[in-house]
């Protein structure tokens, strides 16, 4: 009787243990493990920096990528750099303004968004821009745009609603109806102006030619080594 009562506590145990590894077989017949890519969104950086992944491409080609976090830096720019200036640039005073003339004269290329009417822009106004509304549908595929004659021409997207326009422009782009793109000469040094920026932002580098139209646009000037936004 001893030995009867002491088997029937495992007979439980034992059908319980057969349950489980047949479980476990018939999970690992009908399962497999794999890695599943899950879209968490921007990180903190990138929703502090809208230019974070054009920093990176740029860094990526082996240029040195800078980021420029306060606008009295604008006084320090190291010669021969290239300087990506988006819009909404209020906190520019008149002499930081005067100072970054100064630096492209000497040789800088500044890249420039133009501020969208009716902002007032004193920079392109001292760089002779004008701009002006005009009613155009923008194009799905966005702009055909060649930064040199006989270069390849990249789709980007623009603002379809800002013409830009100066005299003794070295370049100009569009759409044959009005320029959205300005190649300027300034002293020894050059300036781009653009009415749009937002193909370079976080969203939207990945699209159409956006990647390769940003680095031929910074790299229009022969041997540049820094980049700085």
């Amino acid at each position: 009787r001893r030995r009867s009562d002491m088997r029937r506590p495992l007979l439980p145990l034992a059908l319980a243990a057969t349950l489980v590894v047949a479980g476990a077989a018939w999970f690992l017949a009908n399962f497999e493990r794999t890695t599943v890519t899950v879209n968490a969104g921007p990180g903190p950086e990138a929703r502090r920096n809208p230019w974070l992944a054009a920093q990176r491409l740029m860094a990526g080609m082996g240029l040195d990528a800078q980021e420029l976090r306060a606008a009295p830096a604008l006084r320090t720019l190291p010669d021969g750099a290239v300087l990506v200036l988006p819009a909404h640039r209020q906190a520019v005073s008149a002499p930081l303004r005067a100072a970054l003339l100064e630096w492209v004269a000497r040789g800088g290329y500044l890249i420039a968004q133009a501020e969208l009417l009716p902002q007032s822009d004193p920079l392109l106004d001292a760089l002779g821009v004008t701009r002006r509304s005009v009613r155009l549908p923008e194009p799905r595929d966005g702009y055909a745009v060649a930064l040199s004659a006989g270069g390849p021409s990249l789709q980007v997207r623009l603002e379809p609603g800002l013409a830009l326009a100066a005299e003794d422009a070295l370049l100009r782009a569009g759409d044959g109806q009005v320029d959205r793109l300005l190649l300027l000469r300034y002293g020894r040094g050059r300036v781009a102006v653009l009415n749009d920026f937002r193909f370079a932002s976080n969203g939207a580098i990945g699209e159409l030619n956006h990647a390769e139209f940003l680095w031929r646009l910074a790299t229009l000037e022969p041997g540049v080594e820094q980049v700085v936004f």
